[in-house]
């Protein structure tokens, strides 16, 4: 099992590696192998996380334009759309989202995430403030998406950075791993 994870400027990035062991881990508890998780970012993404952390956290961190697999250099976003079984957007950010379900791909984020094969597992966990996540052209965007058969891990109501109480929460790890292990298949 492959998984790349795709990381945004959320605030709730600071969950991902948390999310990744958890992931692991229960893949693991499961008697499978541990599953090879690829990790890529956003630029604004790595204003909430360290690279250092990321590449900590995951088996490979990736964010050249190309890479070398088999012995060859392969293009990113290719490589990884083809060797993926599961691709995660975590937190998806309304941007994000927005340039996923209108087919805008600008950075590998975007550019991997267009690439996708139709078999490949496509998961997105949207966390922002509530009056984004209520914001019609938002709910438009991932409308798109489920459409496209992505699937959606929904945030939860609780206290957001913003100070703000409301929709948009990203989900405890425990509940992300749980949702994304059920929606594997």
């Amino acid at each position: 099992m492959r998984v790349v994870i795709a990381v945004t400027g959320g605030i709730a990035a600071y969950k991902v590696p948390s999310f990744i062991s958890g992931l692991k881990n229960a893949v693991a508890d499961e008697g499978n192998p541990f599953p090879e998780v690829y990790i890529i970012t956003t630029e604004d993404a790595l204003k909430f996380m360290t690279k250092l952390t990321l590449e900590t956290s995951a088996d490979r961190y990736v964010d050249s334009p190309s890479m070398f697999y088999e012995g060859k250099v392969h293009p990113s976003h290719i490589l990884l759309s083809e060797i993926s079984n599961m691709f995660i957007v975590v937190p998806a950010t309304a941007n994000i989202i927005g340039k996923i379900a209108n087919g805008i791909a600008d950075d590998l984020v975007t550019d991997t995430a267009i690439a996708l094969p139709d078999s490949t597992v496509k998961i997105i966990c949207p966390a922002m403030n509530t009056r984004m996540w209520e914001n019609k052209a938002f709910q438009r965007n991932l409308a798109q998406l489920k459409e496209d058969e992505w699937q959606v891990v929904k945030p939860v109501k609780g206290m957001l950075a913003c100070g703000t109480e409301g929709m948009g929460k990203l989900p405890s790890t425990r509940a992300l791993v749980k949702s994304v292990l059920e929606m594997r298949n």
